[in-house]
Formats: C-alpha cells, sequence, structure tokens
C-alpha cells in the first residue's frame, strides 16, 4: 500500500472546537485544498474571491492563531495593497494565543475629538497588569472618511488594543497590518516620494552654473513696461497620471470618466483638480495601482469598490 505524500507543517496544538478544518490544516496539501475553496467561495470579501494565494496565506495565519480561518478573512480588508486585520480581530487573538490572563480593560474619558483612553491587561506569565494611554488627537488618521470622525470612542478601542499587543504580546500579531497602520505606512512613503524633495542632479546642475559664470558678466536686462504673465504652477504629475488612466480606460472600453470621479471621492473631491495639494501624493499611488489592473477589469472594480467600502465602514484597526 502506497505510503501518503503529504507534507507535514508545524501547526500549534489547538483544544479549539474546528471539527474536520484542525486535521485539513496540518499539512501544505490541506491548506492548500482549503485556500482553494475559500478562494471559490462567493460570500468571502471581494479582495480573496478567486485568489487562492491570498487565501493561502489566510489559512496559515488562522492555523497559527487556533482561529476559524472562514472567520479570519470575514475581519480582513487589503488597503493599498497591504493585508491587514481588523482590529477587533486582534482582541480575539490575544484569547485565543493565551497571551493575557482574563481581558483587557478599557477607560474612555472625555468625549468625541478630546477623548482618551488607557489599556490595562496582563499579559501572559507577568505578576501585574501592564497599561498604556492614548489619546483621538494622538492616534487619529486624517485621510479622508477616516471613521475616527465618526466613531472615535470606538476606534480608541480597536488602536489601543493594537498598541497594547505590539507592546505586551508582539508574537501574536507578529508580521500582521491593521488598516490604519496601513495608513500611516502609506503616508510616509508618501512624503518620501513627493515631487517637493530636491533634486541631486538638479542641485549640481545649477551649482555648476553658477561656478562657470564668468566674474564679468553683464547685468540683467531692465524689464520692459509691460509686466510678464505670471507663472503657471506646473502641475502635479498625479494629475497627469489620472488624465492618461483616464484615456487608457476609455480605450478599453471602459467608463474613465466614472472611474476617476470614484477615486477623487475617496480624496475628498468631486473630480481629480479639486483634490487638496497635500492628498495629490497619496492619489498618485491610487491611480498607479489601478493602471496595474487595466488588463483586469474586474480586479479593478474590486480594488476600487474595496476601497469604498473600507472608507464607508467602521475600519478596524486602519
Amino acid at each position: 500500500m502506497a505510503e501518503s505524500s503529504s507534507t507535514a507543517l508545524s501547526v500549534p496544538a489547538t483544544g479549539s472546537s474546528l471539527g474536520f478544518l484542525e486535521n485539513a490544516i496540518t499539512t501544505f496539501e490541506g491548506v492548500e485544498r482549503l485556500a482553494a475553496c475559500m478562494a471559490k467561495c462567493g460570500t468571502l470579501p471581494q479582495h480573496l474571491q478567486g485568489k487562492p494565494s491570498d487565501c493561502f496565506r489566510i489559512v496559515v495565519q488562522a492555523a497559527k492563531w487556533r482561529m476559524d480561518p472562514f472567520a479570519v478573512a470575514e475581519c480582513t480588508s487589503l488597503v493599498h495593497g497591504r493585508m491587514c486585520y481588523e482590529g477587533k480581530l486582534v482582541a480575539a487573538v490575544l484569547q485565543a494565543m493565551g497571551a493575557i490572563e482574563g481581558r483587557l480593560t478599557y477607560e474612555i474619558t472625555g468625549k468625541g475629538q478630546d477623548a482618551s483612553i488607557v489599556v490595562t491587561g496582563t499579559p501572559k506569565g507577568a505578576k501585574k497588569p501592564a497599561s498604556l494611554s492614548g489619546s483621538v488627537k494622538e492616534w487619529r488618521t486624517t485621510h479622508n472618511g477616516s471613521p475616527w470622525e465618526k466613531q472615535p470612542e470606538t476606534m480608541l478601542v480597536y488602536r489601543g488594543t493594537r498598541q497594547w499587543a505590539r507592546l505586551y504580546a508582539p508574537e501574536a500579531i507578529l508580521g500582521v497590518y491593521t488598516p490604519d497602520e496601513a495608513e500611516e505606512i502609506r503616508t510616509v512613503e508618501a512624503t518620501v516620494v513627493g515631487t517637493d524633495l530636491p533634486q541631486p542632479e538638479a542641485a549640481r546642475t545649477a551649482a555648476t552654473t553658477a561656478e562657470s559664470k564668468p566674474a564679468d558678466a553683464p547685468p540683467p536686462q531692465q524689464p520692459t513696461n509691460t509686466p510678464p504673465a505670471p507663472a503657471k504652477p506646473p502641475e502635479h504629475p498625479a494629475l497627469a497620471a489620472g488624465l492618461k488612466l483616464m484615456g487608457d480606460l476609455t480605450t478599453a472600453k471602459l467608463d474613465g470618466r466614472k472611474i476617476l470621479v470614484r477615486l477623487a471621492a475617496l480624496h475628498g473631491a468631486k473630480v481629480p483638480s479639486q483634490i487638496a495639494p497635500e492628498n495629490l501624493d497619496q492619489f498618485g499611488k491610487d491611480v498607479a495601482e489601478l493602471k496595474a489592473c487595466l488588463g483586469n477589469p474586474a480586479e479593478l472594480e474590486a480594488k476600487l469598490a474595496e476601497w469604498e467600502r473600507m472608507q464607508a465602514q467602521e475600519g478596524g484597526a486602519k
């Protein structure tokens, strides 16, 4: 009788009640089959449908957390290309992993944008509770549609849970992003690639020109009586990229104008030209992500719809 060729995986003993799923996730082949099944599930979040590789990642993560992979999948979202997990899931993970004695407690003072919180819990094996504090003003994200504007106290709990876990139980959520972290990372990336940064080559060219200018150069020509026309500010590259994308979408027989209007709405404007200057770098990166989906209209629509869903929902731990 031929021996099984299954490849064993190192999965923590669970003690949970997942039934047949516990056996399914103990081998590589089992995880692969379950991921393929999940990818065909029409009730899963849009960003996981038809994506067995992403589902594989969810199954492996759920196995580490000793949780139902389908339940974990429902608490995920795709934010600017990163798989993110909602804040309420982080709290559940602390319990499932046995990383905390009892539960976290939350003490909120103040209301609205002036609210603050103290999160307290006892890490497993610790002799006394550990606490951390934060406030809406410290932690809130300011992108258009941020859930911090509508649900500041709820977001304080989500963010406080994630911060506590990062400090006192990092092994439980190692390598996992929440949506607000993805936004913070994206903001940093947008700042790094911003077009207002000095360009080394241009600076060297300017210095060389200044050094090579002869000492006895004639004085500058006196201006005429006709005032010069005001210089037109340069167009941000993101706007040009958006216009190009609209043309490409139209060529692909898609409603390019409608798609760009929807994208502009995610950045607080009716049309791209009305987007605030501080949001244009992020808009440009969104344009680039949509451009990468030109060959797959369904994926493009799913990505845009997911961004809209994230903006409208409570946000989880973003």
